[in-house]
């Protein structure tokens, strides 16, 4: 079930409800209740498996296992799924020569036979869809091109289509220029051009002209213009697939999709162009100051709980242009309480002592920041910069450059900029709903390409019923959602009792603060308990925060049932100020580019890179 929730804060439930279930083959007791077995079978592998018979044997490994491309040859491949070889497969199952290959002609006069029937329901399925069994079909965002008289075929390993059916299914006016021989498909704002025997197109868009190679060069045949489907498609923008079950290409215009889907997440979308920090990008200077306080309480019946905090501030000064931080926090009393409180059953004594050794840098951490905007240069001086990386001198900043390649900057630095560096890959233009939700559908594994188009409407339908606008609720400018564990029962159809074991407790209350259409700021409160199927131990996991311009509240409490309770607070406040914002270290500072450590392609720490580049 392609159900999106990622975009719903609730990744654990989809997680869940998306993750296989693993089917692990055992062999039976000597004496195996169900199902019965003769004598006689039981002395056949078949039999130690536990059918009665070699075709009901096969009959449930072939419901299981049809998909897999490889699964036809040889049997004891598809049986074992970490590899080893046949021999190992003999051994295993105390099988001689003689009765492998038995196994494996009965194993591929069933895969012969399956393969027919699930062809003739396949072309049954097709037909149905709207396909037409025998041909190369092309669908085109959930439905199929109908091709009277010439249809698809391959040529030079490429699939080629007629030019007329496909551009009139795509809304495009051809015409044909006789001087020239040019086909050309005009769309709004753009065009697309041909000449057969050619093996380059033209694409005009905005007024400029490129052109593009073309493996295999259109052609005419008895009167027909066909042209090379993927490279056309791909020119336009659009994705393509190809489904070998039902011998079809599959196009899907994933920008006109998600435009047409982000009509119902106005008010969702809205989030994503929030600047961080909210803040307008101008010369005036902000200080922010910044508290926040960590409790933990380790729960021990034998000898009593044991409670520790820790105490972080954080200072920040903003022009707009640059940014520099400061920031100290000690963990000393909470490193010492958790290494205690977790030691008798995580830790040996020695691997304790280890460890106390290399949590020391971590007690007592200074951090500076500055990140200059302008010249996309990041300057960050730790001690533990030390720490990580033995060659890096004391009190030297480390310097990240070209930042302007990841799309952070003063102009865009919004959530959704931010969400982009932070691994959301795959999108050219601003994050929305409309785009994650194709993003996630067309980056996934599918075996029935055919059937993209289809989750990727129901899954945009599930997300409309979870944040679409409707859900929302005005007042006084203020926009206001609340999703209870019930919302997500009625969204996502499900009746069985999964659900209820993977999350036993969900409520949401979310506002959107606005003035004259621009946001505000935000507030809201989620509760969230995940039974023990998830992590192993239930937990419940509570959040409420207040984020306005000049103020932030922020509180985190992750309970994990009979072990442990952290508490994060965060507070904190934003004024004008008349400060100086440094644009790069203090003269005369020892500045290391990370480049020196990285390599130039950055190629050896790319994590570490990302990481502080998101700093900022």
């Amino acid at each position: 079930m392609k159900k999106l929730l990622s975009a719903c804060l609730s990744v654990v439930l989809i997680l869940t409800l998306l993750c296989p279930q693993l089917t692990v083959l055992a062999q039976p007791d000597e004496d195996p209740a169900v199902p019965a077995v003769t004598k006689q079978s039981y002395e056949t592998f078949w039999g130690r498996m536990g059918y009665e018979t070699l075709d009901e044997l096969m009959q449930w490994v072939l419901e299981r296992y049809w998909y897999n491309k490889n699964i036809c040859e040889p049997f004891w491949q598809v049986w074992l799924w970490s590899g080893s070889s046949k021999e190992y497969f003999m051994d295993l199952y105390e099988m001689d020569e003689d009765e492998y290959q038995a196994l494996e002609e009965a194993w591929q006069k069933a895969w012969e036979k399956y393969k027919q029937e699930q062809y003739q329901r396949h072309m049954q399925e097709l037909e149905e869809l709207g396909g037409t069994p025998g041909i190369i079909n092309v669908m085109f965002n959930g439905s199929f091109i109908k091709f009277s008289g010439a249809v698809p075929e391959v040529t030079g390993g490429s699939t080629f289509v007629p030019v007329k059916a496909f551009f009139e299914t795509l809304n495009a006016d051809v015409s044909y220029d006789a001087q020239t021989r040019e086909i050309k498909a005009e769309f709004e704002g753009w065009s697309v051009g041909f000449i057969p025997g050619r093996d380059t197109m033209s694409v005009t868009e905005g007024g400029a002209t490129r052109e593009r190679p073309i493996d295999v060069a259109p052609y005419t045949k008895k009167g027909v213009a066909y042209i090379p489907v993927r490279a056309v498609a791909e020119a336009l923008g659009y994705s393509v697939y190809w489904d070998p079950l039902f011998s079809a290409v599959v196009i899907i215009d994933t920008k006109t999709i998600a435009e047409e889907i982000d009509k119902d997440f106005t008010i969702i979308n809205s989030l994503f162009e929030m600047p961080i920090g909210m803040f307008p990008v101008d010369e005036t200077k902000y200080k922010t100051v910044l508290d926040m306080l960590i409790s933990t309480t380790v729960f021990n019946s034998l000898d009593g709980d044991m409670t520790a905090a820790a105490a972080a501030k954080v200072t920040t000064v903003s022009d707009g242009r640059n940014f520099s931080m400061t920031g100290k926090i000690n963990l000393s009393a909470l490193i010492d309480t958790l290494l205690a409180g977790f030691s008798d059953y995580l830790f040996e004594e020695y691997e304790q002592s280890e460890l106390v050794e290399q949590f020391d840098m971590f007690k007592d951490i200074t951090a500076d920041v500055i990140f200059n905007y302008d010249e996309g240069m990041l300057y960050v001086k730790s001690p533990l910069l030390s720490e990580f990386i033995p060659e890096f001198p004391k009190n030297a900043w480390l310097s990240v450059s070209d930042l302007d390649e990841y799309n952070v900057n003063a102009d865009n630095a919004d959530i959704g900029s931010i969400l982009q560096v932070l691994g959301l890959e795959g999108f050219d233009d601003k994050i929305s709903v409309g785009g994650i939700v194709t993003h996630e559908i067309m980056y996934s594994v599918y075996r029935d390409q055919i059937y993209i188009y289809r989750d990727l409407m129901n899954s945009a339908e599930t997300v409309k019923a979870l944040i679409g606008d409707k859900r929302f609720t005005e007042k006084n400018g203020d926009y206001t959602i609340t999703l209870t564990r019930e919302d997500l029962d009625k969204a996502l159809d499900d009746s069985d009792e999964d659900l209820y074991r993977v999350l036993n407790e969900f409520d949401l209350k979310f506002t959107i603060k606005t003035d004259d259409g621009k946001i505000t700021g935000i507030s809201g409160d989620f509760a969230i308990r995940t039974g023990a199927s998830v992590f192993g131990v239930a937990v419940r996991i509570a959040c409420k925060f207040d984020v306005c311009k000049e103020k932030t509240q922020f509180s985190l409490e992750v309970h994990v049932k009979n072990l442990i309770i952290v508490l994060i607070e965060i507070d904190s406040e934003a004024a004008k100020t008349n400060e100086s914002v440094p644009a790069a270290p203090p003269d005369g500072a020892v500045i290391i580019p990370i480049k020196d450590f990285l390599g130039t392609d950055e190629e050896y720490w790319p994590d570490l890179v990302q990481q502080l580049k998101l700093i900022t």
